[in-house]
């Protein structure tokens, strides 16, 4: 078993290197306009927390989804914004926590998010780091581009 430990010991750190760990999101708000249907709130409310990932969803029906993801998860911004979108309701604003990488691509920055290789435009970034933990916001826009109000190194 000495004999292995050397060579398992590179493959864990060569791995770490490879797909960071934590690299997902945490909490997503997401606010935005209800149609006034009184029935669509509890529909949202049950496809988010059917979403792969989602650990808690609280949901104002006057127009603001909070939802806490479980560690390790894989989710998707697209889909839960679909979700939202499905039901006729007008996204005005979404707030991530997230961590990740900031990768420089061009002149800008991209998030990145390991595993999906996911990758969001970043205005507000001032240099690129392998882990770090943002908090954002971003608009509807598609593709979704985030603006970062705040980095820390992890």
């Amino acid at each position: 078993m000495m004999r292995w430990l050397p060579l398992l010991t590179a493959l864990a750190a060569f791995a770490a290197l490879a797909f960071p760990l934590g690299a997902e999101f945490h909490h997503i708000r997401i606010t935005y306009t209800p149609t006034g249907c009184v029935d669509c709130p509890r529909s949202l409310e049950g496809r988010l927390k059917k979403t792969r990932g989602v650990e808690e969803v609280k949901l104002n029906p006057e127009g603001e989804v909070t939802i806490r993801l479980a560690p390790g998860n894989r989710a998707r911004l697209e889909l839960i914004r679909d979700f939202i979108e499905q039901g006729g309701e007008r996204i005005r604003r979404i707030e991530v926590e997230a961590s990740g990488a900031l990768e420089r691509e061009g002149e800008g920055f991209v998030f990145v998010l390991a595993g999906l290789e996911t990758r969001y435009a970043v205005t507000g970034a001032k240099e690129p780091a392998a882990r770090v933990r943002i908090q954002a916001h971003t608009s509807t826009a598609r593709p979704l581009a985030f603006t970062i109000d705040s980095t820390a190194a992890e």
